[in-house]
């Protein structure tokens, strides 16, 4: 399983080995996401961060959670054996994060204060909504 680290923004990978404590996000994908090879080069830098991961990384940083997983980019779908083994393990993925995350991309953070006094702030969120 790759993980990135949040401080280091850099994927670190736990095979066979004990996992961190990892906060996951859970997303609708956009037209363009970053893949595992954008986060291997791009590293620390900050500026290419898209803002649903930079979001993650600073939540993940307030809750003290120091690693994140997002299936875009903690997937190497260019080896096909580890692609299968993480479309196999996925929900175990999940079912051990320390927190999920949903990213709606029509909700903003500031908009929490309203979302306690009206929910539908949240429910009209275009992303949350099944076809």
């Amino acid at each position: 399983m790759w993980v990135i680290n949040v401080r280091t923004r850099k994927l670190e990978g736990f095979h066979g080995k004990e996992l961190p404590r990892y906060a996951i996000l859970s997303h609708r994908w956009s037209a363009k996401e970053i893949s595992f090879q954008d986060i291997r080069s791009w590293g620390f830098s900050a500026r290419r961060w898209p803002n649903k991961l930079a979001g993650l990384r600073i939540t993940a940083i307030e809750a003290g959670i120091d690693h994140v997983w997002a299936d875009t980019c903690s997937i190497n779908n260019s080896d096909l054996v580890e692609l299968s083994e993480s479309i196999n393990s996925m929900f175990s993925w999940y079912a051990r994060a320390s927190v999920c995350y949903v990213y709606l991309a029509d909700v903003y953070r500031d908009s929490g204060a309203e979302m306690k006094t009206r929910p539908t702030v949240f429910w009209a969120s275009s992303v949350s909504t099944c076809p």
